[in-house]
């Protein structure tokens, strides 16, 4: 596979997409009680989003899963913001179960990707590598 570009995404860009995922919340009327923020991936906007909103940030899949059960209520389903810097094929978002009905945002999605979010701040090309603030600055 050959490689493609490289977009740095720098920590100004964050805080802006930060916000617009705010907006975005905001302008849709999500109640957000939970984050899960998608290791590793997902922990930085996890924790920003979850500061901002001033809820829980679940960061091992199974605790979210285990605290869902404990607390089961319906609506309480429906309540979840799941976090991920890219989604790049989707197999990531794909893979949380069915009976968490939630919403789903990216820093960025793939043009390609199975799965698109609710929500997503930038597009790239299939081949775009990005490379975000806190990882190092070279790369892969």
């Amino acid at each position: 596979m050959k490689e493609g570009k490289k977009i740095y995404y720098t920590w100004k860009q964050f805080d802006d997409d930060v916000k617009k995922i705010l907006k975005f919340i905001k302008r849709k009327k999500i109640k957000v009680k939970w984050i899960y923020g998608i290791p590793k991936g997902g922990l930085v906007l996890g924790v920003a989003l979850a500061n901002h909103l001033k809820v829980p940030l679940f960061t091992q899949r199974m605790s979210l899963f285990k605290c869902v059960r404990m607390f089961y209520k319906k609506e309480e389903l429906k309540h979840i913001l799941v976090v991920d810097d890219v989604s790049d094929t989707g197999g990531t978002m794909l893979d949380i179960p069915d009976i968490i009905q939630h919403y789903t945002v990216t820093l960025h999605k793939k043009k390609r990707t199975q799965f698109t979010p609710d929500f997503w701040c930038r597009e790239t090309e299939q081949d775009t590598w990005i490379i975000y603030p806190w990882e190092p600055k070279g790369g892969k």
